[in-house]
């Protein structure tokens, strides 16, 4: 789980971001035991994330990747040292993501981040994506990762997950999402 935001203050802090990563930990940790690990990766940037990647220990057992925090078609925007958003390409993160062995799911919870899909699904062989089409509201893609990770921790499969978050979003946002 990957998280990336700018400093509180700035007019792009996502104030939501926080309460996500909690909210999917809290939900993931009663089946984690033995299963599976949950590694977080707080204020995220390009070296923070290969760093964890780069770890043996970790690289092979990567099964999903959670990326929260902003981005766009062309890649994810991260912080850099100097606290600005900087592009991550698309294209050298899927490279990236190709090296884990087993990684089955790719979530991007972050605006409009859909033609990054292709690449992940391509290039880095990578059996399901959940991106987004459009801007999204914070607080909307903060719920609806919650509720996808709700349903897959009770058994569901992805596409179940998926559709259930879906339709619970759609409905807690009186249906549009974009505005909430």
């Amino acid at each position: 789980l990957a998280f990336g935001d700018t400093h509180p203050g700035d007019t792009q802090y996502l104030r939501n971001l926080a309460e996500e990563k909690q909210s999917i930990c809290d939900v993931l940790a009663p089946v984690t035991g033995g299963l599976c690990e949950i590694v977080t990766i707080s204020a995220a940037t390009l070296d923070r994330i290969g760093d964890r990647l780069r770890d043996a220990r970790i690289r092979d057992r990567v099964a999903i990747f959670h990326f929260a925090g902003h981005a766009s078609g062309s890649g994810l925007l991260l912080p850099s040292q100097s606290g600005d958003l900087g592009l991550a390409g698309a294209q050298g993160i899927a490279g990236y993501l190709a090296e884990c062995r087993n990684l089955s799911l790719v979530f991007l919870n972050g605006c409009s981040s859909g033609p990054q899909a292709r690449g992940l699904i391509e290039e880095a062989g990578v059996s399901a994506v959940i991106a987004t089409s459009q801007a999204i509201d914070d607080r909307v893609a903060k719920n609806f990762a919650s509720r996808f990770y709700k349903e897959l921790a009770a058994g569901r499969c992805l596409r179940e997950s998926f559709t259930s978050a879906q339709n619970l979003t759609e409905a807690d946002a009186g249906g549009n999402v974009r505005s909430a």
